[in-house]
């Protein structure tokens, strides 16, 4: 007689949170975007743009676990994390290295003049843009310079409408684009390089570093293993982000972001798709 739990049994399907997680924020984003293009939040729904980076960030972190395992990928999570909320809290105070700006109170409680929920932001698009990255290039040296470009692309797009729109936080300093000096995202460029290039020395460590719970559940489903999960991590980002900046005039922004992004969603899908059914003819 066959003791085996079956490989669909809930208890031991690690996937599942994930799932739960991504659809939760695919939601809380629907109706953030369906309330934003009518007009503010309501003051009562003032925590919706905290909550909405760390569910970003959560899902992002999973990715990371699958992607790198669960050592590497909890040591890239935390510095992503911690990483870009420090230097946050040098920016606020000194004006470097992105300029002279300030937070409001939109993103929630503050720890040093920053949100806490800015760490979020920093692993959803530190992280989003290293796994981008890894699905366009092999080579380590084109993901240390891919992921930095795509993370300062999606930040030209989340910039405007997060001060302007949002109202998360104030630039003092002002500049061309929008009202957001040139310092910003250079700044950003080279922030993601050093944190990039952190993450691709973890990943080449964790090649034999894999959690044997996520593992099994990552290849729960046929081809699931296969198929690219960056729509799910960045959907979210692109549906507020992107209708919301569309209604307020930010087209140039909307379009600096997506035609990178969806160059890079669109490869991966095709790459996964490529993959399947090679795999399944081998079946």
């Amino acid at each position: 007689m066959n003791t085996r739990h079956p490989l669909n049994h809930s208890a031991m399907d690690p996937v599942r949170p994930w799932r739960l997680t991504s659809l939760v924020w695919l939601a809380w984003s629907a109706v953030g975007t369906a309330l934003l293009l009518h007009g503010p939040l309501p003051a009562w729904l003032s925590f919706s743009n905290a909550v909405f980076l760390l569910l970003g960030g959560l899902v992002t972190s999973w990715q990371l676990v699958v992607q790198l395992g669960r050592v590497a990928g909890s040591l890239s999570i935390l510095l992503l994390a911690l990483g870009g909320f420090l230097v946050e809290v040098l920016g606020v105070h000194t004006g470097f290295p992105f300029g002279a700006y300030r937070y409001t109170e939109a993103l929630g409680l503050q720890l040093w003049h920053v949100p806490l929920a800015i760490g979020g932001a920093w692993v959803l698009i530190g992280g989003a843009s290293f796994l981008a990255a890894r699905e366009l290039f092999v080579s380590p040296w084109a993901q240390s310079i891919a992921a930095p470009l795509l993370g300062v692309c999606l930040d030209a797009l989340l910039d405007p409408v997060a001060s302007h729109v949002l109202r998360d936080w104030t630039w003092l300093s002002g500049g061309p684009w929008y009202g957001i000096p040139r310092q910003n995202f250079i700044a950003w460029m080279g922030v993601l390089l050093c944190m990039e290039c952190v993450l691709l020395i973890l990943g080449r460590a964790a090649s034999t570093d894999r959690h044997p719970a996520i593992s099994r559940g990552v290849a729960l489903r046929r081809g699931q293993h296969r198929r690219s999960q960056l729509p799910a991590v960045v959907g979210p980002v692109f549906l507020l982000f992107g209708l919301v900046g569309i209604a307020h005039g930010f087209y140039l922004p909307v379009l600096v972001a997506a035609i990178p992004w969806l160059g890079v969603i669109t490869v991966g899908q095709l790459r996964s798709l490529s993959k399947q059914t090679a795999g399944d003819g081998r079946v």
